[in-house]
């Protein structure tokens, strides 16, 4: 592996060097651009094209005046192609640019289009929802209520997602969805995700891409798909910024904080973002369930969480010419948690009482994580062949102490047993390092090649020291400290094929292949689980355009879920005697085969027919119960196979130019099979959600986002009907610049899982809530340019392997 990334970094500096040296001097194009009547065009689009190949080499937009300006541009023959909305397209005459001085193009001036007649209204409106074959955009600045409410509300309200009380996002299915800004994998726990996005305006977004079917040229890792969240993007040089703080009122009060900075000269460009929350929360699971036929424990859990989170990033990229950009970026981010823990387990015998045990804890967790990337992009010589590079290192460090007090009362005694003292020790260390290349290359108008190689290499280590703390003295109990190791390498690599052969035709076939070398060794137990495996996926994607009104697209994809590393670490997190959760080295990768077929009314209305067929299941959490102790332990299992065929539908309509409805339904059938021959379980599904916007006169917004999911059965349970209402409103201030936003997440708190479970020897009931009743005001303000050029989209080397270094962490 040390070998494998010394070459890949070898190779990747040979080539920076390589194109850098080879550049000549730069030089530079200016000019202005004037509409009908001496108007200055400002907002013009103009791109600069090379004459030898018809390439584009860089795209700008007028400033105020109608001037323009291309710096670092190659010697070489060009034209410029200029666009205005209602004008006819201007194309250039050739120039050359030497290397000497800059070029002053005469004055251009526009002529009105023939469209464009007198009386006729010409708008360009883009919809809100969009539906391409490889995916589904949410255009959030073309919506009605673009800066009045949250990024989560946002999510909450696209087709295909589910956002659960946990805070944990689906994607058309069972399975989790990645999520992503900007291209890059965001790696928080599920609470820590929906804090983040509960507090970032939808002003701050552009698009959203829900991606259920991702190309070959993602990691085949995470079967429910990615959600990518695309940040708004200037157009020219200079310096803005914009900050957001916010409060919010649930059970307890919360402050938030994000502050994003940005500034462009010439070829450099500097960047920076910074995101600070300060809460506290809550959280409430009640069960009750049977030990054999005679003992019952009923039990209640309750704890209140303080959290300081906050998560950075800052970097630079610098544009070696037109067509070369090197760059760097590292980001971070920490969680300092205090979790107050109160578990009462009430223990009866033929509907008797007969005790009770207490546990008090105190739990400080620490989790900080960093990861620095260099990224290089460019053209190989005069072709439009591209290459990217990454190379990543990635460090997670996680420290857990926990002091535990249990006590246990007898009833019939009255007498209460002398308290137990425990201390609970478990830090985690995580170190990854990848490198990955990828080559673009189109072959021509109608036919692309893409292709890449990508290798990681990751170390786990874990140590847990549980103590008996008596009289002060610790005494290390051998029966659950442990140590964990777990190292990975995945070498993985991968060809795409991109081909239009008509107007109404297109298709795309991919092949991925990843070998795995995983190394599990459970140092106290004894234990150790080696696995080498290769695996292939495929991906199809066919889409046809029956006419202007009707299209089809059919995908098929083949991905694989492989445990995150702490659900692997068999380290147990202790709750009381009697309640505890682990982790299971034995765990087997999960493997899904996905097909879709959809068909798509007027670029608007979507139906989607799906199925997919999963092998060793994993994606839910297991419980296991033993009679002769009373324990009860959660957990991860593969079942067998856990397959889903289901329908959706998606219809935005506009009722009145002010009325926007957003209404997406789906169903599904859901047959789940264990190994044991205790399972085979089918059940109906179905959730409906429906988002109505309003825009109000003097820029007032408001938004009604209601959800409902049937009663349904998942895994190993079954759950009762799930519901809830967001409202919202917004007020745009100062010409636009900033925006007050009021918004209330689940206004009647209903938003909670009532659960039953009768699998194996395990009869239980359950009530799990967290608090969902939030009230949240922010203020959004927007200084500087306001049409400053943004950052590349970075998409670190690692963004897919990242998401698996944080399991659960309660």
């Amino acid at each position: 592996m040390k070998l494998l990334f010394g070459c890949f970094t070898a190779s990747f500096i040979l080539i920076l060097c390589t194109n850098a040296n080879s550049q000549n001097k730069l030089s530079g194009v200016q000019g202005q651009i004037l509409l009908q009547d001496n108007i200055l065009a400002d907002i013009t689009t103009i791109a600069l094209i090379r004459v030898r190949d018809s390439s584009v080499i860089s795209t700008i937009s007028s400033q105020k005046n109608g001037s323009f300006i291309f710096e670092s541009v190659p010697a070489g023959n060009y034209i410029i192609r200029v666009s205005h909305v209602g004008y006819q397209k201007y194309v250039s005459a050739p120039f050359t640019v030497s290397n000497t001085a800059t070029i002053n193009l005469p004055g251009i001036r526009l002529h009105p289009a023939v469209t464009a007649l007198k009386g006729v209204t010409i708008t360009n409106k883009t919809a809100y929802i969009e539906t391409r074959p490889d995916k589904t955009i949410l255009n959030v600045e073309k919506g009605m209520l673009a800066g009045g409410v949250s990024a989560l509300d946002v999510l909450g309200s696209a087709p295909g997602v589910r956002v659960n009380s946990g805070g944990e996002i689906f994607l058309k299915g069972a399975q989790k969805a990645g999520i992503a800004i900007n291209g890059r994998l965001v790696k928080l726990s599920a609470q820590d995700m929906a804090d983040l996005l509960q507090n970032m305006s939808s002003g701050t977004i552009s698009q959203v891409e829900l991606i259920n079917n991702p190309s070959a040229k993602y990691d085949a890792a995470g079967a429910g798909g990615l959600i990518n969240i695309i940040m708004k993007k200037g157009l020219d040089d200079g310096f803005n910024g914009s900050v957001t703080p916010g409060i919010g009122q649930g059970n307890y009060f919360r402050l938030s904080s994000n502050t994003g900075l940005n500034y462009r000269s010439g070829p450099l460009n500097f960047f920076a973002n910074a995101n600070f929350n300060n809460y506290d929360t809550d959280h409430t699971i009640t069960t009750n369930r049977y030990v054999g036929n005679t003992t019952r424990f009923n039990v209640n859990y309750f704890n209140r969480q303080k959290t300081y989170s906050g998560s950075y990033n800052f970097g630079a990229d610098y544009s070696i010419d037109a067509t070369h950009t090197l760059g760097f970026l590292v980001m971070g981010s920490f969680n300092n948690s205090f979790l107050n823990k109160n578990t009462l387990s009430a223990i009866a015998n033929n509907q008797v009482p007969d005790s009770a045990l207490r546990t008090l804890s105190a739990l400080n967790k620490r989790i900080d994580n960093i990861n620095y990337n260099l990224n290089y992009s460019g053209r190989l010589g005069h072709t439009n062949q591209t290459l990217s590079a990454d190379a990543d290192y990635n460090i997670y460090n996680r420290n857990s102490y926990e002091d535990l007090n249990s006590s246990l009362y007898n009833v019939h005694t009255g007498l209460t047993a002398t308290p137990l003292y425990y201390r609970n020790e478990a830090p985690t260390h995580i170190v990854d390092v990848s490198g990955r290349v990828d080559y673009v290359n189109p072959i021509s108008k109608t036919r692309k090649l893409e292709a890449g190689l990508k290798s990681l290499y990751a170390k786990n280590d874990n140590t847990q020291s549980f103590d008996n703390v008596i009289g002060g003295v610790h005494y290390t109990d051998p029966l659950i400290s442990s140590e964990f190791d777990y190292k990975e390498n995945i070498t993985s690599g991968y060809i795409n094929y991109i081909a239009t052969p008509s107007a109404k035709f297109n298709y795309q076939l991919d092949l991925r292949v990843e070998h795995t070398e995983s190394d599990a060794n459970t140092v106290t137990e004894q234990y150790r689980i080696k696995r080498s495996y290769t695996d292939y996926f495929p991906v199809l994607m066919l889409n046809y355009h029956i006419n202007a009104n009707h299209r089809l697209s059919l995908n098929f994809n083949r991905r694989i879920d492989r445990p995150n590393y702490q659900e692997l670490n068999p380290i147990i997190a202790y709750q009381d005697k009697y309640n505890f959760t682990e982790g299971n080295a034995y765990l087997r990768p999960a493997y899904q085969d996905k097909i879709e077929l959809a068909h798509n009314y007027k670029n608007q209305f979507t139906t989607t027919l799906y199925a997919s067929f999963t092998k060793d299941f994993y994606g839910f959490s297991y419980f296991s119960q033993n009679d002769a102790t009373g324990t009860f332990t959660v957990g991860k299992i593969n079942l067998k196979q856990a397959n889903t065929f289901g329908v959706s539908f998606d219809a935005p309509v506009d009722i009145r130019s002010w009325w926007n409805v957003n209404f997406n339904v789906d169903a599904s059938y859901q047959h789940f099979v264990d190994y044991a021959g205790l399972l085979n379980q089918t059940t109906t599904d179905a959730i409906f959600k429906l988002n109505q916007q309003l825009t109000l006169p003097g820029d007032i917004a408001l938004n009604i986002y209601a959800q409902y999911e049937v009663p349904t059965y998942y895994a190993i349970y079954r759950y009762k009907a799930s519901y809830y209402v967001s409202p919202g409103a917004s007020k745009k201030l100062f010409n636009k610049r900033a925006a007050l936003t009021l918004s209330i997440r689940d206004i009647f708190n209903t938003d909670r899982d009532r659960y039953s479970t009768d699998y194996a020897n395990l009869n239980m009931m359950g009530y799990d809530k967290k608090e969902t009743r939030i009230y949240s005001l922010s203020f959004t303000y927007r200084f500087g340019k306001s049409t400053v050029k943004a950052s590349r989209r970075h998409v670190t080397g690692n963004s897919d392997d990242l998401k698996r270094v944080v399991g659960a962490t309660n």
